[in-house]
């Protein structure tokens, strides 16, 4: 599980494997109510991670740019799927 403990020792790149471990077991079709609950939640709270890992990178990239006005944008909402 995902705690914030285990955001601090996870990279992005093991959060994100894990949540794609994650959805395939949710989509495997053997798999029970209680343990796609109980995936459900650990999925979220993997995302949750994810998306902060993402936030703070691209914190530093504005940063690094100096907060001028460039093609670099970091927009308010986050959506890094754009």
């Amino acid at each position: 599980m995902a705690t914030e403990t285990t955001d601090k020792e996870l990279t992005f790149e093991q959060a994100l494997k894990q949540l794609e471990t994650v959805v395939s077991k949710l989509e495997a079709k053997e798999t029970t109510l209680d343990e796609a609950v109980s995936l459900f939640k650990q999925g979220t709270e993997l995302s949750a991670v994810c998306e902060k890992k993402l936030t703070e990178a691209a914190g530093k990239i504005k940063q690094l740019v100096g907060n001028e006005e460039s093609d670099f944008n970091v927009g308010d909402d986050n959506d890094f799927t754009k």
